[in-house]
């Protein structure tokens, strides 16, 4: 699971390496809620991955509390409902590797694969970090061209304005 910087990822991160004091207010507007909106589309990816985070987690600390005698489980039939079953085999599980697919594997194999999946979602939550932390220093950097701006607005308008009374 890969994560390059998309097209518009891209275009801000060379409109911010490009002189932003050349844009107009509303394009440096229009740059901030871009900004804001993907670091919310990131922010919400990285909640998810988190969550995913945890079920592996999850799932790999039960296969070390998982022992290789066979013992009495309770299996659910609903999120009600459940019925006394006996592991017929304890020395290997069923693990899910996709939508509806899943592998039988040994108790190691099993955490072996784990283990890979949860530096593959480490690795994307860095690269996500890492990604966030740069567009909330591009919107800061914008924010400061911005108040720049328009405090070179206030100062014409009051310039203006105090040329008009002494006429």
């Amino acid at each position: 699971m890969s994560l390059p910087l998309d097209a518009s990822a891209q275009v801000i991160t060379a409109a911010s390496d490009a002189n932003v004091h050349n844009l107009s207010i509303q394009e440096l507007n229009m740059i901030i809620l871009r900004l804001e909106e993907e670091i919310n589309q990131m922010q919400n990816l990285v909640n998810v991955l988190t969550v995913a985070l945890e079920r592996l987690h999850e799932s790999k600390a039960c296969l070390k509390d998982f022992s290789s005698q066979s013992c009495e489980i309770q299996v659910p039939l609903t999120s009600l409902v459940y019925v006394p079953g006996k592991i017929a085999n304890p020395g290997k599980v069923l693990v899910s590797v996709g939508t509806g697919y899943f592998i039988e594997m040994t108790l190691d194999k099993a955490g072996e694969f784990y283990e890979r999946k949860i530096e593959v979602v480490e690795e994307q939550l860095r690269k996500l970090h890492s990604i966030c932390s740069a567009k909330n220093k591009q919107i800061t950097q914008t924010y400061s061209v911005l108040d720049h701006k328009l405090s070179q607005l206030r100062n014409a308008q009051a310039a203006a304005t105090s040329q008009v009374a002494t006429v």
